[in-house]
This record gives C-alpha cells, structure tokens and sequence, in this order.
C-alpha cells in the first residue's frame, strides 16, 4: 500500500468514527464507528 493509500485511509477512519458518534443512537451510527475504526487501522499498520 502505498504512502498516500495509508494517509487517505487514516484520515477517512477517523472521519468515519466522529460521523459515528454523532449517530450513536442509530444503528448506522455504530456501522460507521466500527468502519472508521478498520480504516484506522489499516492506515496505521506499516506497509508489508
């Protein structure tokens, strides 16, 4: 993955995480927290 691909995904994570917690409520609140947490997490593991 590429250096760029990494940063992009670090930052929509975290996006996706504070959209989340706006609509923890909602089911689609959790959805969009759990998904911002894996695009953090990919944008945070180093390249293989």
């Amino acid at each position: 993955m590429s250096e760029m691909t990494r940063k992009w995904l670090s930052w929509s994570g975290i996006v996706l995480a504070v959209i989340g917690c706006f609509f923890a409520t909602a089911w689609m609140g959790s959805i969009a927290v759990i998904l911002g947490l894996i695009c953090m997490a990919d944008g945070q593991t180093p390249v293989r």
